[in-house]
């Protein structure tokens, strides 16, 4: 068999040869699945065993894939809650299994790989063969790295099914921001308020103290005490965008190809519920210092923030904490963010003239209107500009609406007639776009930069241009050197710099004990070193005076939040439970100061 490459890495033909020949000197009696890969690597069936034992095996392998935990795992967790595979996930017991004898195989550096099943002995005994196979195939190099991921991971795998009942759950309310059914029990609307109830009583149910802040804000805690530990999360989610697009219901958790989608698995109900289960294990197991650990859930992070905001005013900071609301490895840095615009005023343009186009929140600019008038004839005629969606804070993925505008009147190509004037209206307005563009590098030609400026909103009309800009800058930049800039840029232009929003930069040293902490945790678990990044998206870390953004998206990850089809790889999500616990260990530990 060939190497096969999984996810940046590969399952050689020596590791399915080492499975082989293990099994052939230890349990030649017994019938193996190996599957990686999305495909078949060994098969076996003694003729003894008949050919039924053939479905047995591949009842495991779905099992196992559709559920990323082993067939003992899952049906212990049911034999305790007395529950049926059918009557619990909808699952045909003709297709799937309970019988034990079926593992999964994880990547390293993540990802399910695939699955090993094993049938012919009693279900104990073949959990244990197939658990002894995957040890066999280990390589020197394998058995050199050690084993603390595939430990860590184990204990949390059992955790993943307490998780994804909850999160079934979560997910079925929508808990968008909603003014229109605010109460003073519920200042967000009625479904983040439901999500809140839902989120304590399942809190109080493990063991830990609730409180609710006004109820903008729950604290969950593992004891008392001013020097804490901080995690924060949400529980408010975008709305669904694009509903024709998914490809399941948005507020249904769907599990496909050892993925959970719906809106919120990844931003951000999925994680805080992985943090939740997490937190319960480490009481339970005693594995917590000497610090108590606050678990602080927002209801308002997708929107304002004052929630949040609030609950600092009154309440201490935590020595030190994180989010996980962000990617792995670490986000020392989360650019500061400086939401405005900027207006021109061009007197001296007459010829009816209209640009209409704002993007939705968080977005470049998507569509833009063209109106032109005649007031000779009275005639009038419009065009629409599309571009392509992308996220504000990374601009340079998309195109916006008016850059193919710009392209189509410099080839010649609108389809609107325009006089001489309309044409230099059009040239001047593109001069000051791509100006304000190009002061922060964000342009096709500089996808790398730091600082990046993605434009939201252009309004034009009658000799006055509205230019919306959403304005990402790193260190060593803040605001007042941000507004600074622009300001200068639009000098020439006597232009007028408008800020609406802004958010400071997050930066924590890499010296940093809280970076050490964490550093230590994730290259424990995966064995690759924990590369520092900055991004341009702003979580909620921002509002921990000692904290940064620390999972759940890992490398290459494409998780799609806030867009449609949002989706939470499941065996990620306990490669970040195994992360995390690690580092809550670490962290309530005084001794790490």
């Amino acid at each position: 068999m060939a190497k096969q490459k999984i996810a940046g890495e590969s399952f050689a033909a020596e590791q399915v040869r080492n499975i082989w020949a293990f099994l052939q000197r230890e349990a030649p009696d017994v019938g193996v699945d190996l599957f990686l890969n999305g495909r078949c690597a060994l098969r076996y069936l003694p003729d003894e065993l008949g050919q039924d034992k053939e479905d047995w095996l591949l009842r495991k392998r779905r099992t196992v894939l559709y559920f990323g935990l082993s067939t003992q795992a899952l049906g212990e967790k049911l034999q305790q809650d007395g529950s049926l595979l059918e009557t619990r996930y909808g699952c045909s017991q003709r297709e799937m299994t309970l019988v034990a004898g079926g593992v999964p195989i994880f990547q390293p550096k993540g990802g399910l790989l695939g699955a090993i099943s094993i049938t012919g002995r009693s279900p104990q005994e073949d959990h244990e063969l197939a658990l002894a196979c995957l040890q066999a195939a280990k390589t020197a190099r394998d058995i050199n790295q050690g084993s603390s991921m595939e430990e860590r991971i184990e204990e949390m795998i059992p955790l993943l099914l307490e998780v994804a009942e909850d999160l079934q759950v979560l997910i079925a309310i929508p808990s968008h921001r909603d003014e229109s059914s605010k109460t003073s029990e519920a200042p967000f609307g009625q479904g983040i308020a439901q999500a809140f109830a839902y989120l304590s009583q399942r809190s109080q149910a493990l063991g830990f103290s609730t409180r609710s802040v006004a109820h903008q804000v729950l604290e969950i805690s593992t004891g008392p005490g001013e020097d804490y530990v901080g995690v924060l999360c949400h529980i408010d989610t975008v709305e669904e965008i694009e509903r024709a697009l998914w490809m399941s219901d948005p507020y249904l958790l769907d599990r496909r190809d050892g993925f959970f989608y719906g809106r919120g698995v990844n931003d951000n109900k999925g994680p805080l519920l992985a943090i939740l289960h997490t937190l319960a294990y480490l009481k339970r197991e005693k594995r917590l210092g000497a610090l108590p650990v606050r678990l602080i859930v927002g209801g308002a992070e997708e929107t304002s923030w004052e929630g949040i905001t609030a609950y600092f005013k009154e309440n201490p900071q935590p020595r030190w904490g994180f989010s996980p609301d962000g990617d792995f490895p670490i986000v020392q840095e989360e650019k500061g963010m400086i939401e405005g615009q900027a207006d021109f005023f061009f007197p001296w343009f007459s010829e009816d003239i209209r640009l209409e186009g704002a993007g939705r929140e968080g977005f470049i600019l998507e569509e833009l209107t063209l109106r032109s008038f005649d007031a000779t004839t009275g005639e009038s005629q419009e065009e629409i500009f599309k571009g392509t969606r992308a996220l504000s804070r990374h601009p340079e993925r998309g195109e916006s609406a008016w850059q193919v505008l710009d392209q189509r009147r410099r080839d010649g190509a609108l389809g609107t007639t325009l006089k001489a004037e309309g044409q230099r209206i059009l040239q001047e307005v593109g001069e000051c776009i791509v100006t304000l563009e190009r002061l922060f590098g964000a342009t096709k030609d500089s996808v790398a930069s730091q600082h990046t400026a993605a434009l939201t909103k252009i309004w034009y009309e009658k000799g006055h241009l509205t230019v919306g800009l959403d304005v990402r800058f790193g260190h060593p930049l803040d605001q007042v050197k941000v507004c600074s800039i622009i300001e200068k840029a639009l000098a020439p232009w006597r232009g007028i710099w408008t800020t609406h929003k802004e958010r400071a930069l997050l930066y924590v040293p890499e010296n940093d004990p809280l970076i050490r902490c964490l550093k230590e945790a994730y290259e424990a678990v995966t064995h690759e070193p924990a590369k520092l990044l900055c991004k341009g998206g702003a979580s909620y870390a921002r509002a921990l005076t000692h904290g940064v953004a620390f999972g759940p998206t890992f490398p290459k990850e494409v998780p799609r939040s806030h867009l449609a089809n949002e989706c939470q790889s499941i065996s990620s999500l306990a490669r970040a439970m195994a992360i995390w616990s690690l580092a809550l260990e670490k962290l309530t530990d005084p001794i790490n100061l």
